[in-house]
């Protein structure tokens, strides 16, 4: 599908405004894409063998989609995106991401409770926000989806069902990470 948004109109034309597509020919079948447009537009060229040029959804994004399409799907099909949600929140200052740590993201480090991992999450979130803003006409709505979601499953006292489907991490650390990508998206310091 990101191949077809063509502009921040929409998948093809097809998207309604409420950020979902249907299916034909009964339309009954809905899909949530709030934000594939925007994940278009902010796609990473990458060359591939033979000059070949191919639009890849950046990482920060890509967290943002699959907050998203957990929410809209989680019960039908558990733990697809939690996993990939939680792949990229701990690893995206290993995608070459790490020196930013140190220029853009400084005051984590002077934070006691320090996590390498948890820092990545929090750039994650703010690198999301920034590529939302400078690519969406409807930045608002998609700030708001995501930050509920995310309030919701960040908070300790919640009902924690994205945490719940980050197989192979403590629970209490998944929690923490998804914190940390809410407060970056937020532009909060740390949680």
């Amino acid at each position: 599908l990101l191949h077809h948004c063509r502009d921040l109109s929409g998948i093809g034309g097809v998207e309604r405004p409420d950020g979902t597509i249907a299916w034909p020919p009964e339309y009954v079948e809905v899909m949530e894409v709030l934000g594939y447009a925007e994940a278009q537009a902010s796609a990473i060229e990458v060359r591939l063998p033979d000059n070949q040029i191919l639009p890849v959804v950046a990482l920060p994004m890509l967290a943002l989609l699959k907050v998203l399409a957990w929410a809209d799907r989680h019960l039908r099909e558990p733990r697809k995106d939690a996993a990939d949600l939680f792949a990229i929140l701990r690893n995206y200052l290993d995608t070459g991401q790490d020196e930013r740590l140190y220029s853009e993201a400084a005051h984590l480090l002077d934070d006691p409770a320090f996590d390498y991992r948890v820092a990545g999450a929090w750039l994650t979130g703010y690198d999301a926000r920034v590529l939302i803003e400078r690519h969406s006409h409807r930045s608002e709505h998609i700030v708001d989806r995501l930050t509920s979601v995310l309030v919701r499953e960040s908070d300790i006292d919640g009902p924690l069902s994205l945490v719940s489907e980050a197989s192979g991490i403590d629970a209490e650390y998944a929690r923490r990470l998804l914190a940390a990508f809410l407060a970056g998206f937020s532009g909060k310091k740390m949680p």
